[in-house]
């Protein structure tokens, strides 16, 4: 399971962003991060759509004048937003 977040994260944002300047470990770390959380046995907060935007908000509030420090830490909520794709969270109706 971990294997498939890790590389399909990958692969997605290749095919989308087409860039190598991209911090591609930050991105696995955002897409594998829900994993542990399924090891409690519920898909709590890291499995919904408010995780990665407040994660995307603490880095932009946080990175305000360093525009390359940002750049790089904007990979770990576009991972865990791609996690959220792979896991198709949005065919679950509960």
């Amino acid at each position: 399971m971990l294997l498939w977040f890790a590389g399909g994260s990958i692969v997605v944002v290749w095919i989308v962003f087409h860039s190598a300047n991209l911090d591609y470990r930050l991105i696995v770390a955002g897409a594998a991060l829900p994993v542990f959380e399924a090891f409690s046995g519920h898909d709590l907060v890291l499995h919904t759509l408010a995780a990665p935007v407040v994660v995307m908000l603490v880095v932009m509030v946080a990175t305000r004048t360093r525009r390359t420090v940002r750049r790089q830490w904007l990979c770990l909520p576009i991972g865990m937003f791609v996690h959220l794709l792979l896991d198709g969270v949005w065919t679950r109706s509960h």
